[in-house]
């Protein structure tokens, strides 16, 4: 054998080779490994992501377009505690009137599209651009309140998912792909016409309100084809949070928000800088306000109604999670059977007393006791001249007639009798058309009864409620005002 140098060296070059391809061969085995482990999992997610998607599909509810507009017909009964019937709710002339789009004014489609829904009339029911700048605002913001929805998925998700109110992130992502998939087969069958049609007479909009055309009786004493530019951007403003930006309620967060309503639509040309300027300067919510004051609702409740309509909605809200829309059409048609404490006998009594007249009462200057009922004025009159522009007045502005006008320097506008008080407003009226040559487009005309009271009878030993009243006089409009006095 020969272990001379070069021999040496060569059998150690051949034992360093047959080492390397021991150690390549392993590697190489290792990679192929992962390699199979990857693309076997991945295999196996995506298999497992398929059957997840397609179960969260084959679950999707049968849609019609008639579900997207027209709840149950099934009334929800209130009782007294005797068994008897309080209150019948039913959606007819309640909170709900359906109108065709053709009603719509150009400026209403314009400002809920605006501000909800820019490229409305281009998607197809889901918003891909959208999606993405909500995601991307999210990973650099870490911010993920920032919106994707479509017009198309909120109509599905108020009236087929009710309102979206999830427990988790689970529930909540499955129904996003299930109203994502809806709304691409919704928009095949109708048309964004019919779309925006059936949105915007189901839309919560506050104060108990569901679609446009109740919402524009509720804040403006209109029909909503009637409805200016500053009128329509005061509805599109509480789309987001009907509560938060209640108009009557919150005027001042709807005004915010009604602002940035119109920037959009100034910023995609659906209006003038002119236009603009004008609705920003118009004191809409005075307008409200006067309305809200002599508003009489098309079903108008007592007051103890009044109020266990108003906690039972908040229970439906706060502790089952519904939408404020979907609890609204519960309250009306969801077939609810809902036991008062209510004593009728009780509560007949208590609206006896607080109106009985003789319970209110002063002594005069002779001595003589008198009764007293005296009348408070809540007044708006809207005005439009030849040039087609429009004024509106109010009770403030009657006061300041008298005032300056007809030097009643100790004027008020409480009066000892309601003839007196439509005096009043007669008198003004007169003025009001011969100085400006208009025609009255509204008047509102009520009279609060002076002074006020209220009443509430509890069980001590249980705690039972068994009357509720929240005033005086003939009550005209939904909603309690017991914690008002």
């Amino acid at each position: 054998m020969n272990y001379g140098k070069k021999q040496l060296k060569k059998k150690l070059t051949e034992t360093g080779s047959e080492e390397r391809r021991q150690k390549n061969r392993f590697f190489m085995f290792l990679v192929m490994l992962f390699v199979a482990v990857f693309v076997g999992g991945t295999v196996c997610l995506m298999a497992a992501g398929i059957g997840a998607f397609t179960e969260i599909l084959r679950n999707v509810p049968e849609v019609e377009s008639v579900d997207m507009i027209e709840p149950d017909e099934n009334k929800s009964i209130i009782y007294a505690a005797d068994g008897s019937i309080m209150q019948e709710l039913v959606r007819s002339g309640s909170n709900r009137i359906n109108v065709p789009f053709e009603q719509f004014p150009d400026h209403l489609v314009d400002a809920f599209i605006a501000i909800e829904d820019s490229r409305f009339f281009t998607h197809d029911g889901v918003d891909v651009k959208g999606i993405i700048r909500a995601v991307f605002v999210g990973l650099t913001s870490g911010n993920l309140s920032e919106g994707a929805s479509t017009i198309t998925q909120q109509l599905i998700k108020n009236n087929v998912f009710d309102g979206g109110f999830e427990k988790n992130l689970g529930d909540r992502f499955e129904r996003k792909l299930q109203e994502q998939y809806l709304a691409l087969r919704v928009e095949q069958e109708l048309s964004k016409t019919q779309i925006i049609e059936y949105y915007l007479n189901t839309i919560n909009l506050g104060s108990n309100c569901l679609g446009v055309q109740v919402a524009s009786k509720r804040y403006f004493n209109k029909d909503v084809s009637e409805l200016n530019l500053a009128e329509c951007t005061v509805l599109a403003a509480t789309t987001s949070s009907p509560s938060r930006y209640d108009p009557i309620k919150h005027p001042e967060n709807n005004q915010r928000r009604r602002k940035i309503v119109l920037q959009y639509m100034l910023n995609n040309g659906a209006i003038s800088a002119e236009e603009y300027d004008s609705a920003i300067g118009e004191d809409v919510y005075k307008r409200v306000q006067a309305v809200a004051a002599n508003y009489t609702g098309v079903q108008v409740f007592s007051y103890f109604t009044d109020t266990v309509f108003e906690d039972v909605l908040s229970h439906l809200e706060s502790d089952l999670g519904y939408s404020e829309a979907k609890a609204l059409s519960l309250m009306y048609s969801g077939g609810l059977r809902i036991y008062t404490t209510e004593d009728p006998v009780m509560q007949k009594i208590a609206e006896e007393e607080a109106n009985r007249a003789s319970n209110y009462y002063y002594i005069d200057e002779s001595g003589v006791v008198r009764e007293k009922a005296l009348y408070k004025l809540n007044y708006s009159l809207g005005v439009k001249l030849e040039n087609d522009s429009e004024f509106f007045y109010n009770e403030n502005n009657l006061a300041e007639f008298f005032k300056n006008v007809k030097h009643v320097q100790d004027f008020s506008l409480i009066f000892p009798t309601e003839e007196d008080l439509r005096s009043a407003v007669s008198e003004y009226r007169d003025f009001v058309l011969e100085e400006t040559g208009g025609k009255i487009t509204n008047e509102v005309v009520n009279s609060t009864l002076e002074p006020q009271t209220s009443v509430v009878l509890i069980d001590q030993a249980t705690g039972h409620v068994k009357a509720v009243v929240g005033g005086r006089g003939s009550k005209s409009e939904m909603g309690s005002l017991v914690l008002n006095r």
